[in-house]
């Protein structure tokens, strides 16, 4: 160890026991100095991000866009560096927040300015860039309420141009402002701005944590809090009976327990209604906010450091809490007792130890603290699996040192350590601090990380956010037929050694898997759908070579294009988006028409998406989908291209459904 740190990653669930009707979410948090906090998650009987399959889970990361730039005024210490904070699925979309300035859909691409909150593909992992909401400072935690708003907090006082300083609902399919969630928090007694570090949905409440002093707005008529406060997750009114009284720098994280009524606190503050041992760690009743007492103290392993940033729900008898030094505790949620520990960066130790021994650095803090499906989720900024030939992670419930870094998962309610759970994926300094999933079975791993694949002989780019997918399913038994070759390659020179290449997609008796890219010379790319970008290419001239791969494993014939590359700048502007589109159902399919676009330069072709996906192309403002499912409502955007691969925002939606 050690550096003090100076923001933490929290999250924390409630539980949903048999006969019970709810669970919780959570969040992440941080100091008042340095602006902090994560993710959050919405109650499903008692976790409520998507449960994960650990044994199908790749351990190398799937491509998806990144964010980067940390915020200078927000990096306020050099030990705070990681620029994502938390992570979650509202609707189709995977929403990032944190401290970054800027997106980029891929390492070939250019850095856009959309600061503190962006949204990406649910299913391609691509940036969303129709959905961009304006922020005027970082965001710390996100959740969403009942009614499927996207709820946010942090330390800005500006959405879209309105007043909503640190608490805000939008409405995640445009990211526009929901108007019925009007209350927000203030600090009007600082200098400083106030922050919501943690945000949890549970019973219909939710609930917020950081460091402010007031709820304000129409439903809370400017009502005095003590940085933990409860309002009406729909409409954001305050519930004034739950006031705990806590003082110091602010709460980081919060973790509600249903069965118990009792809502779990962690953070840098000094203490809950004045009361000695209540520092960092507290309990307080869920109805009034009052101190819990007659509880185990939370063992010290160190009493010089003793934050606290995070804390989270294993199962309805466990609470995971993480923080200094280098410790993960989990303790026992009825009496505080300390159950096991998992601990970083010390060798040597003795099984029934607790306190410092033998530190061979390389360890780290416990970040973010996460329950996802069966399984907690403990990141650090642990970064070396090893010291020497000394593993650097131990758990006291296995009794053994392992080489396993950054980010660790448990199986909640034994708190056994899953060995097999290593992602490939790396950062400079400061490991995990947000950890999410989605309803495809994929997670989501946010820190300062900058590259994936290595273990696997890979060389990847990641830039703050790494998904990690569940693996290709087997291959099916007796399948020697090879997909159709794709159709109607076209590739565009995008300068840089970058080329876009785009196709009509092939046909396999049971399914293509994706397709393989490759350009004379050696550069090649997988995507599972076209458009896709191939770097790395001379200049001079190029064939371009698509074949199509499915499960088993059999390849289809090529479909080729030459191309004249070496491009080094031009046109970047981007055509305006189609209008008016309309679809229905004709003899064929889907039949689409939409009004052109208008390009400085010129419009080239027109990708079409059925519910968030890429189907295909046109050449015209008119296309046919003739793969389309019957029996179900489709919803179709278009999008326009110009030669020099700049694309459009995509156009507004149009429903059909075939019979």
């Amino acid at each position: 160890m050690s550096r003090p740190l100076g923001r933490v990653a929290v999250a924390v669930a409630a539980l949903a026991v048999a006969g019970l009707s709810a669970a919780a979410p959570t969040a992440s948090a941080a100091p008042a100095s340095a602006a902090a906090a994560a993710p959050q998650r919405a109650a499903t009987v008692g976790v409520d991000q998507p449960a994960v399959d650990l044994s199908t889970l790749n351990m190398v990361p799937t491509a998806m866009g990144g964010v980067l730039t940390p915020d200078p005024a927000r990096t306020q210490t050099s030990s705070i560096a990681s620029s994502v904070w938390s992570i979650r699925q509202a609707g189709t979309k995977i929403f990032v927040g944190g401290m970054f300035l800027d997106v980029k859909a891929d390492a070939a691409s250019s850095a856009v300015r959309q600061p503190f909150l962006a949204a990406f593909d649910l299913t391609t992992g691509a940036w969303d860039s129709s959905c961009r909401p304006a922020l005027d400072n970082a965001v710390y935690a996100l959740a969403v309420s009942p009614t499927g708003s996207l709820l946010v907090g942090g330390e800005f006082t500006t959405v879209n141009g309105v007043a909503r300083p640190g608490l805000v609902a939008l409405d995640p399919a445009t990211c526009a402002v929901d108007p019925t969630f009007p209350d927000t928090v203030e600090r009007p007694y600082s200098n400083q701005r106030a922050a919501v570090r943690d945000l949890v949905v549970a019973d219909g409440k939710l609930y917020l944590a950081g460091n402010f002093s007031r709820v304000s707005g129409p439903n809370s008529t400017h009502t005095g809090v003590f940085k933990v406060a409860r309002v009406d997750a729909t409409t954001g009114k305050l519930d004034t009976t739950f006031k705990p009284e806590v003082t110091g720098s602010g709460v980081w994280g919060i973790a509600v327990d249903v069965p118990r009524n009792r809502v779990h606190l962690g953070g840098w503050f000094s203490g809950v209604a004045a009361a000695s041992g209540t520092s960092n760690y507290a309990v307080v009743d869920g109805t009034t906010g009052a101190l819990v007492t007659g509880l185990t103290a939370r063992p010290r392993n160190n009493t010089a450091r003793m934050e606290v940033y995070d804390v989270e729900l294993g199962t309805a008898d466990r609470v995971y809490v993480g923080g200094s030094e280098h410790i993960l505790q989990m303790l026992d949620a009825a009496t505080g007792d300390q159950l096991a520990f998992s601990h970083t960066g010390y060798n040597g130790c003795e099984a029934t130890r607790f306190t410092w021994c033998n530190y061979i650095g390389a360890g780290g803090d416990f970040q973010v603290a996460e329950r996802i499906g069966k399984y907690v989720f403990g990141g650090c900024h642990c970064n070396d699996d090893y010291v020497g030939t000394s593993p650097t992670h131990y758990s006291s419930v296995t009794r053994t040192f392992t080489k396993h870094k950054h980010l660790m998962a448990y199986e909640a309610g034994t708190e056994t350590l899953v060995d097999s759970f290593r992602p490939d994926v790396d950062g400079a300094v400061e490991g995990a601090w947000a950890v999410g999933s989605d309803t495809n079975g994929c997670l989501y791993v946010g820190g300062d990380y900058t590259k994936g694949g290595a273990a696997a002989g890979r060389s990847m780019w990641v830039s703050g956010i790494a998904k990690l997918c569940p693996k290709a399913a087997p291959k099916p038994a007796g399948d020697t037929t090879a997909p159709t070759a794709p159709k109607n390659v076209e590739a565009v020179d995008l300068g840089g050694g970058v080329l876009q290449v785009q196709w009509t997609d092939s046909t396999d008796a049971v399914g293509v898997d994706h397709y393989r890219v490759a350009v004379t010379g050696g550069a090649s790319v997988d995507a599972a759908a076209g458009p896709a970008k191939v770097t790395g290419v001379p200049a001079g001239s190029a064939t371009v070579t698509v074949t199509a791969l499915d499960a088993a494993g059999n390849i289809s014939a090529g479909a080729a294009v030459s191309i004249a590359t070496g491009r080094t700048g031009g046109d970047t502007a981007s055509p305006t988006a189609p209008t008016g589109l309309a679809v229905s159902a004709a003899a064929g399919g889907a039949a689409l028409t939409w009004t052109p676009s208008t390009d400085a330069v010129g419009v080239k072709s027109y990708l079409v998406y059925r519910d968030g996906t890429y189907v295909g192309w046109s050449a015209t403002p008119a296309w046919t989908d003739s793969a389309a499912p019957a029996g179900t409502e489709l919803t179709y955007t278009v999008r326009a291209t110009d030669a020099a691969g700049n694309r459009s925002v995509k156009s507004a939606a149009a429903t059909v459904t075939l019979k």
